[in-house]
């Protein structure tokens, strides 16, 4: 039997060493493969080859595979690989064609013209036209489909038009500004999906089973292990280097390292720890090249505001809730550096980001006081804080995969204990996490994380009319909140544009409906066989050209 390594002895002899001493890792922006196969002197041909397979870790299972109905990043990750939007993004965050090979913007800004490639095939051999991008709109539209994480995005449009196969124009109510980031949507085929009734789609057994226009074919999945993609011979983006791409899931990056170092998958996600511990490591840079990127993503803790608990309706309770947490503690030994505070919705680096907000200091007493001005003041016999004889105790839901937030979580945990209140910490598998969040709604306080589009709009998180439907599920509403996002919307100029969201920041600020984290790095182990890979804001795989164009070498397949 292959001697399997274990990381956790590792890691009890060296967090001591690294809260000590934890110096900074020079960031990677793409793996360099090998000049030499890797124990020999043997000089290798590192040009693109056909062929080979790959594993790739991946925390968790999808939910689904239909892009429609999608809300988390794992069925993102698997869907944006079998199939494709009008638009897509490279590594540099540029809008490219993608299904579309041109459009024509009208002047005033109300319509826009996609000229669609012709000759693309679905992976079952049927034609795509601009019957399957309507199709996938009114599906969107479709109140009874749900689309969380799309509908917003098509709010402004009046109506839409297929004048021949390869040409869809789209008419706006008013100009949107962030118009080709909705086009970014994945679409999908009518002769698959097409359906009378609601529940057949959101029932499709193509929901497992996708067939798109991607570089890479769904193959086969084996419910709570893996999925495999095999690549598209004819896509029309140029055919896949590689032959396969297996997704393999995992409950831990502990798991995914594991996994690696017994060369059963080639790509694993590391936590601040491992990174430590392993990317300055000589031996681990033999077979890996070590990845830091500092994604459009941010860590928060929502506060549930539907009424159905008696504490975070109220302002000052969340702001409370906000000083009870040390940010700088956390960044300096959870995640060792590899991250940097923030206080609104928006990446710290982004032009919406209003830099003049600073962060609510790490302050107990201060918690205490907003505490005790929302009426929290009075004891039981416990010393559990009271008001009007309820006890101030609520639960915190966390995925049972995310090392790094529950340790967040048990750090509020004793903060609070400290001012009389009790939290319960609640670890969930992924799936039924997100349903108690998105969909059933039964949380009292829950601590995730935001995947960020390129255009910063916040409208689909925190517009009030997105509770139901959309993704505010911690039920904020705000009058002057949802005018700025609706102005930013229509708005143009930058500099226009940057004054409404700076003070949409500092309105989100000063009511706090999430306790706003970090964002961090996100740290991979890539197999040093595999060429081309490319750092992106958006993660590995979420840009284009992207995976297509990895490859090994044909004397290391």
């Amino acid at each position: 039997m292959e001697t399997k390594y274990k990381l956790n002895i590792f890691f009890v002899i060296f967090t001591c060493i690294i809260m000590c001493h934890c110096d900074k890792i020079k960031e990677k922006s793409a793996t360099v493969g090998p000049t030499k196969v890797p124990g020999t002197s043997v000089q290798i041909d590192s040009s693109p080859a056909e062929g080979g397979i790959i594993a790739i870790a991946l925390e968790g299972e999808p939910v689904t595979l239909n892009p429609v109905l999608l809300t988390d990043i794992n069925s993102h990750t698997l869907c944006i690989l079998i199939f494709d939007g009008l638009v897509s993004h490279d590594a540099e965050l540029n809008y490219v064609p993608r299904l579309a090979k041109s459009w024509d913007v009208s002047d005033d800004k109300l319509s826009i013209t996609f000229h669609l490639h012709e000759n693309v095939k679905w992976h079952d051999g049927q034609p795509f036209t601009s019957e399957d991008v309507k199709f996938t709109f009114k599906t969107i539209m479709n109140t009874e489909i749900l689309a969380r994480s799309k509908a917003d995005l098509f709010d402004l449009v009046e109506h839409v038009e297929t004048p021949d196969p390869y040409t869809f124009k789209v008419f706006y109510k008013k100009p949107f500004a962030p118009c080709f980031e909705s086009w970014e949507t994945l679409v999908i085929p009518k002769h698959i999906y097409g359906f009378n009734k609601s529940s057949e789609f959101i029932d499709s057994s193509a929901n497992f089973k996708p067939v798109g226009t991607g570089p890479f074919k769904f193959k086969e999945a084996i419910p709570g292990e893996s999925i495999t993609l095999e690549r598209n011979f004819e896509y029309f983006g140029g055919k896949p280097y590689l032959e396969k791409v297996n997704f393999t899931y995992v409950k831990s990056k502990e798991e995914a390292l594991n996994l690696a170092l017994n060369k059963i998958v080639n790509i694993a996600p590391m936590d601040p720890t491992q990174w430590q511990l392993f990317s300055g490591s000589v031996d681990f840079g033999k077979k890996f090249s070590t990845m830091k990127i500092f994604q459009l993503a941010y860590d928060y803790i929502a506060w549930n505001m539907d009424g159905s608990n008696p504490f975070f309706n109220d302002k000052n309770v969340r702001i409370a809730m906000s000083h009870c947490l040390d940010k700088k503690q956390i960044i300096d030994r959870i995640l060792y550096d590899l991250g940097k505070p923030l206080t609104g919705p928006f990446m710290p680096d982004s032009w919406a980001y209003n830099p003049d907000i600073t962060p609510y200091p790490f302050d107990l007493d201060t918690a205490k006081k907003l505490l005790a001005d929302a009426g929290w003041s009075q004891t039981n016999d416990e010393g559990t804080l009271t008001k009007q004889g309820i006890p101030f105790e609520f639960s915190i839901l966390v995925r049972d995969d995310q090392e790094v937030r529950i340790r967040i979580s048990e750090l509020l945990k004793s903060n609070l204990q400290k001012i009389g209140i009790k939290m319960r910490v609640v670890p969930l598998p992924f799936k039924e996490w997100l349903n108690r969040i998105i969909e059933t709604k039964k949380f009292e306080a829950a601590i995730g994380g935001w995947n960020m589009s390129i255009d910063p709009d916040p409208y689909n998180t925190w517009y009030s009319g997105n509770y139901k439907n959309g993704l505010n599920f911690v039920k904020f509403m705000n009058t002057r909140a949802d005018q700025l996002m609706e102005d930013g919307r229509i708005t143009f100029d930058q500099k226009q544009r940057q004054k409404l969201y700076w003070e949409f920041h500092n309105v989100i600020h000063e009511e706090q409906p999430y306790t706003f984290l970090f964002v961090k790095a996100f740290m991979y182990a890539c197999d040093k066989r595999i060429h081309n890979i490319k750092s992106c804001p958006k993660g590995l795989l979420d840009q284009y050209p992207g995976i297509e164009t990895w490859y090994i070498p044909r004397q290391l397949q």
